[in-house]
């Protein structure tokens, strides 16, 4: 189960954690660690209904000597200034015989980029992508294996959950954001997601990439695409289309895949409990080489937010042949109105996954659903560990 350290601290650690482990028999938590600036109703807590965060911060305190190679730091949240969210959860884990997962927000973030420019992605028109540090900067990369080395060694941890470890796509959402006013479409998307920042024109030139003359190409398809309304028309083309028409940018999609997998491979080196990996979004603008990275984490999770078992069974079919087997995958199940509208909604769900063999299943999240939801959840958990499956 998702949750963030307000959930379990407002409503009290030890009721919080009994029911999860005796009522929805959930095997550990995926506790907030780190997280970007958020806006989110809370319809069970009992303290507050809304929580407004403006900007990215850690939920614990961050030890100095494990950041002493790079200029970038944890913020510590104003939320948890002056206490350690984490420590105290981490203590009520063990009590309750639950798994602490540290959800870890890593690359993307909307106060650090600002703050080190010179780690941050860059488009390809130079603009500053102020929401993701990217994974070719040193600096940046030194950050997020200090963070997992951080937290897994001062903490009582099952296992470091990296999320955006990766690139960061132009869709990603930040703060009051406008448009598009236009379709670019699968092929526009990609383009405005590739990083030219001085990290990525360094590597593109180390494996040979004329990098000037891919930028130029790069740059007129998406000033040809801003120029119109739908530049992508009904019938969009995907990602694999556009590869061979442009020179360069199949050898500089492998660049950035071997950045990203070369920063998980670091990641694993330095910590001692389980590696996760969280996929959001896909592979191209991400950046990521999916098998690559499978070999490397010991657990692969991919968010399965859909409200059909169809959709469900798609997104699993797209990654499972990357996969060392099955048995590594784990679902993560939006429990929002939206996508499981009810308990049989859910059930439904929770049964397809069964079905294809997966062996654990991550609702996300605790904090955001109304209590009636959180009986839906009990149903849908039996459900699955009836098949001695995990929650």
């Amino acid at each position: 189960m998702f949750i963030y350290p307000w959930d379990i601290l407002d409503e009290g650690i030890d009721p919080v954690l009994s029911y999860l482990a005796e009522d929805v028999g959930v095997d550990a938590i995926h506790l907030a660690t780190t997280y970007h600036s958020v806006k989110m109703l809370l319809p069970h807590n009992p303290r507050r209904k809304m929580l407004c965060l403006d900007s990215s911060g850690a939920y614990f305190q961050p030890e100095e000597g494990f950041y002493a190679t790079t200029p970038i730091k944890p913020v510590m949240s104003p939320w948890a200034k002056g206490s350690n969210p984490l420590a105290d959860i981490a203590t009520g884990c063990k009590r309750h015989g639950l798994g602490l997962v540290s959800w870890t927000l890593s690359l993307h973030d909307d106060l650090l980029p600002s703050r080190h420019p010179h780690a941050a992605q860059k488009n390809v028109f130079g603009d500053l992508v102020p929401y993701n540090l990217c994974p070719s900067s040193p600096e940046a990369r030194a950050y997020v294996v200090g963070l997992a080395k951080d937290l897994s060694t001062n903490y009582d941890l099952s296992g470091v959950e990296l999320e955006s470890a990766y690139f960061g796509g132009l869709g990603h959402r930040y703060n009051h954001e406008k448009g598009p006013y236009l379709n670019l479409g699968p092929q526009g998307e990609f383009l405005f997601s590739l990083c030219f920042c001085e990290n990525c024109l360094r590597r593109a030139k180390k494996v040979g990439i004329d990098i000037d003359q891919l930028q130029g190409a790069v740059r007129k398809r998406l000033e040809m695409a801003l120029s119109k309304v739908d530049p992508a028309g009904s019938n969009p083309r995907g990602v694999e289309e556009l590869l061979p028409e442009i020179e360069g940018l199949g050898e500089f999609v492998r660049m950035r895949e071997q950045a990203v997998t070369s920063l998980i491979q670091e990641v694993k080196e330095g910590i001692s409990t389980r590696l996760h990996f969280l996929l959001m979004g896909e592979k191209w603008t991400n950046g990521t080489d999916n098998a690559a990275i499978a070999r490397v984490c010991d657990i692969f999770e991919i968010t399965c937010y859909a409200s059909s078992p169809e959709a469900v069974r798609t997104r699993v079919e797209g990654v499972a042949p990357d996969l060392r087997d099955l048995g590594q995958l784990a679902a993560i199940l939006s429990i929002s109105h939206s996508h499981a509208p009810s308990a049989e909604a859910l059930e439904g769900l929770v049964e397809e996954l069964a079905g294809l063999g997966l062996s654990k299943i991550i609702f996300y999240n605790y904090g955001l659903v109304p209590r009636e939801g959180l009986g839906w959840v009990e149903r849908a958990a039996r459900l699955f560990r009836e098949r001695e499956f995990q929650v």
